[in-house]
């Protein structure tokens, strides 16, 4: 070993939620493992990511029915003192389309991957360093394929955040219509 070289392994273990070291650095198999580590952390960071996001347009929705509801609880729907039709097919369309923007966010995607099958190691033939070169390209191929998903649900997110702002703006400008008798 070189001076100044480090010896280090590194095996994952998810199951005890720590890093062991299994590689030695500058050997010729090293950058197969730190490339598939790198891409089986980019896999595990695009999970954590999707759940946030799921979790986020979970909370969207969950506004945007408390809203609606406030919008009626507090008596700004009723026979009296009513929103404009206007208005109130505006906070259903918005609701809607909130609703759309979650689901699209929050609906199972049959090709997302979380990294390589241990049943497909297991049964690949080769050497170590090059079931673990094959196993890293198809990480990073997955990888690719996540980060599209990733960016579009996001997309629908966002759309589903700026629909929230109009509802409530709606909500606002129906409410001091009322307020003021129009």
């Amino acid at each position: 070993m070189e001076h100044g070289a480090v010896e280090r392994k590194r095996d994952y273990r998810p199951w005890r939620g720590r890093r062991t070291t299994t590689a030695v650095a500058g050997s010729p198999d090293g950058k197969y493992t730190l490339a598939y580590e790198a891409a089986l952390l980019a896999l595990t960071q695009q999970d954590a990511t999707l759940a946030n996001l799921r979790n986020r347009a979970t909370g969207l929705f969950t506004v945007a029915a408390f809203i609606t509801s406030f919008s009626s609880a507090i008596g700004l729907i009723s026979e009296e003192r009513s929103l404009s039709t206007g208005v109130v097919v505006g906070l259903v369309v918005a609701m809607a389309v909130i609703g759309v923007c979650a689901m699209v966010v929050l609906w199972p995607d049959d090709d997302w991957r979380f990294g390589p099958s241990p049943a497909l190691l297991l049964k690949a033939s080769g050497d170590e360093p090059s079931i673990r070169h094959r196993a890293t390209l198809g990480m990073i191929t997955a990888s690719e394929k996540n980060e599209r998903t990733l960016k579009r649900r996001a997309n629908w997110y966002r759309a589903g955040v700026v629909v929230l702002l109009v509802e409530t703006m709606l909500v606002v400008a129906g409410a001091l219509a009322v307020r003021q008798g129009r």
